[in-house]
């Protein structure tokens, strides 16, 4: 019998996501440790300068979906 060989899964790359830059003496640097997709998705939506409230709660709302039931289809 044939051994199957085990497909080897990438280990996820993670990057600092700024969410506030430091530009002054009181604020400073605030960033999350996120995975490079996610990252990549957090960019892209904020060069969105133009999203209604109605589009930022479709955003976050499919974001609590996810968290709370997965990926069910």
């Amino acid at each position: 019998m044939a051994k199957k060989k085990r497909k080897k899964t990438k280990a996820p790359v993670f990057q600092r996501h700024h969410l506030v830059y430091a530009d002054s003496k009181n604020k400073k640097d605030v960033t999350r440790k996120i995975r490079k997709g996610v990252h990549r998705i957090c960019c892209l939506i904020r060069h969105y300068n133009f999203l209604t409230d109605q589009e930022i709660n479709a955003i976050h709302l499919d974001c609590e979906l996810k968290r709370e039931f997965g990926d069910e289809e």
